[in-house]
């Protein structure tokens, strides 16, 4: 891939991250404020988000930012992005568990 063209694969990573979480155009737009149009045109490359705007679509879709930067490498580690968000979900007690089982996982 050219260095210049990584900026085009930013729709659909985002795109791709929404349909991961589930969510329509619509409903994404509503949690940051913006229009299902304005959602479409970034997944189309048709408009940039600005930051705030992407900021709020990195956190709420759980996107890495390997993802945007290098999309190149992002399929490689799907397992492990699986992982990390379901760890985010989790309350302390919970990851606690997690960590034991994945300790006594990796002594066997």
């Amino acid at each position: 891939m050219e260095l210049n063209s990584a900026p085009d694969m930013l729709g659909e990573v985002i795109r791709i991250a929404r349909e991961r979480a589930g969510m329509s155009r619509s409903e994404l737009a509503e949690k940051i404020g913006k229009t299902a149009r304005t959602i479409m045109y970034i997944e189309n490359n048709q408009q940039k988000p600005r930051y705030e705007v992407l900021f709020q679509l990195v956190r709420i879709l759980f996107i890495r930012t390997d993802e945007i930067f290098y999309p190149e490498l992002a399929h490689k580690n799907q397992d492990i992005h699986q992982i990390n968000v379901q760890l985010l979900q989790c309350d302390k007690k919970s990851l606690q568990v997690v960590l034991a089982t994945l300790i006594a996982l990796l002594e066997e």
